[in-house]
C-alpha cells in the first residue's frame, strides 16, 4: 500500500479542493484506476475538474487530450493505471511549491501526441446502436432483454 504521509484519502481530496461531501462520496472511487473507472460518474467528473484546476488546463471534467498530456508530464507514463488517489498525491506533492505554478509545459508535450488513426480502419458498427440508452450491463443487458423478448412472442399459445 502507498504511503500517503500519515494523511487518509478525504485529506487529500479536500486539499484537492473537493469539499466535505464530496470528499466522502469520492473516496470509493479514489481506489480505482482512470483506465477502469466510470468517465460519466459524477465523482469522477468533479476529481478531474479539480485536477484540472490544479494542471492549469481548460476545465472540461472529462479525461482531453490536454489533461492526459499534463498528468503524463507530471505523475509519469504510466497515469493510466495508477489509482485516481496515487496520481492525485503526486500531483499534490509536484504543484506545492513555493510559486504554486506545476513544473511542466503542456506545449513540450503536444509534440510527443501520437497521430490520430485512420477513420476507414475504425470499426464499421461504431455508433450503430448509439441510440440505445446506457443501463448496467451495456449491450448484454439488451441481449438478454431481447432474447427475452424473442421467447416470449415465438412461443406457441395452448388453447384454453
Amino acid at each position: 500500500m502507498t504511503n500517503y504521509d500519515n494523511r487518509n484519502v478525504r485529506s487529500l481530496l479536500k486539499q484537492l479542493g473537493v469539499g466535505d461531501f464530496n470528499a466522502t462520496m469520492m473516496v470509493q472511487d479514489s481506489f480505482s484506476a482512470p483506465a477502469t473507472s466510470d468517465p460519466k460518474s459524477p465523482q469522477i467528473i468533479l476529481m478531474v475538474k479539480r485536477i484540472q484546476e490544479h494542471l492549469g488546463v481548460p476545465v472540461t471534467g472529462y479525461l482531453d487530450d490536454d489533461t492526459a498530456d499534463a498528468l503524463a508530464q507530471v505523475v509519469g507514463p504510466g497515469w493510466m493505471s495508477l489509482p485516481w488517489i496515487d496520481n492525485v498525491s503526486t500531483l499534490l506533492a509536484r504543484t506545492s511549491s513555493a510559486t504554486g505554478a506545476p513544473p511542466y509545459s503542456v506545449q513540450a508535450v503536444k509534440r510527443l501526441r501520437p497521430t490520430p488513426p485512420d477513420p476507414h480502419l475504425l470499426n464499421s458498427l461504431e455508433g450503430f446502436l448509439d441510440f440505445l440508452p446506457d443501463v448496467p450491463g451495456g449491450i448484454i443487458t439488451y441481449a438478454v432483454a431481447g432474447y427475452f423478448v424473442y421467447r416470449h412472442f415465438s412461443k406457441k399459445r395452448r388453447a384454453a
